[in-house]
């Protein structure tokens, strides 16, 4: 295969899969994961990778033989991979082999060690400059499109003694409504911008209609628990920022995709 072919050529030269003796090539899998709009997605998470490499390169952020060795071991623990026979199945069934894998196991590593050298200090700043944003609530909600029928709900709530839950399984239009509107423990910072002053200021067991930019809420509040900064609590905001920082590298940083040009369909 020479260089000189066009691109397109040459991964269609490369076999991917086979299914009953027929070629996929690497052109049907990249155009494949295009079309069902996996391939981008796919793509920004080799950028992140890439991103999170520049920047520990960039401190001096070094993973030790020590460190890969732990994480590998509490892998193969977790997955029960006891031997190297079922080493080696798994890895035939994830379709990766040994290099691949310690190649994972040492990103992982690198991504956390380089969250704790940007991030820890801060973490601790923020909790101490916003410890109310990181008090945990226990609640239920009910999301719809309107504060007119958001109201309507809540008077049947009080008024009618209408059951939270059944109304959230029949009018929220949020994901929670399969779970009866039952979204459990949360960081008040985790919530909508709009409601989380509600929180904040009072600990009223019915709160709402609250508009937010996803539609009117109505929370109902199970119970509250003060900030903390434990463990838990600081591992949430150090990975907030993290998420922050990765959004803010991506809108900044020179991303080009040549591939896309090669692709047919």
């Amino acid at each position: 295969m020479s260089l000189n072919e066009p691109a397109a050529v040459q991964l269609r030269a490369i076999d991917a899969i086979r299914v009953n003796g027929a070629s996929l090539s690497a052109h049907d899998l990249f155009s494949s994961l295009r079309r069902n709009l996996r391939l981008k997605p796919i793509m920004r998470e080799m950028i992140a990778e890439s991103l999170i490499s520049q920047k520990a390169i960039e401190l001096g952020v070094i993973v030790s033989d020590k460190q890969l060795q732990h994480a590998a071991d509490s892998f193969r623990r977790k997955h029960r991979l006891h031997s190297a026979e079922r080493t080696e199945s798994w890895f035939r069934d994830n379709g990766i082999n040994a290099a691949s894998f310690e190649a994972s196991i040492e990103a992982n590593i690198r991504k956390e060690l380089l969250i704790d050298a940007m991030f820890a200090e801060k973490a601790v700043e923020d909790f101490r400059r916003n410890p109310q944003m990181y008090a945990r609530v226990n609640l239920a909600i009910i999301q719809v499109p309107s504060d007119e029928l958001a109201r309507e709900l809540r008077m049947q709530i009080e008024c009618e003694g209408a059951e939270f839950a059944e109304l959230a399984a029949q009018h929220s239009v949020h994901e929670s409504r399969f779970q009866r509107g039952r979204i459990g423990h949360v960081f008040v910072a985790q919530l909508p911008k709009a409601i989380q002053p509600a929180f904040l200021q009072q600990q009223d067991e019915l709160i709402g209609p609250v508009t937010t930019d996803e539609g009117s809420w109505i929370a109902q509040v199970e119970s509250y628990a003060a900030a903390d900064d434990s463990a838990a609590t600081l591992a949430f905001i150090k990975a907030r920022m993290f998420e922050e920082w990765i959004s803010n590298q991506l809108s900044v940083s020179v991303i080009e995709f040549p591939l896309l040009d090669f692709l047919e369909c």
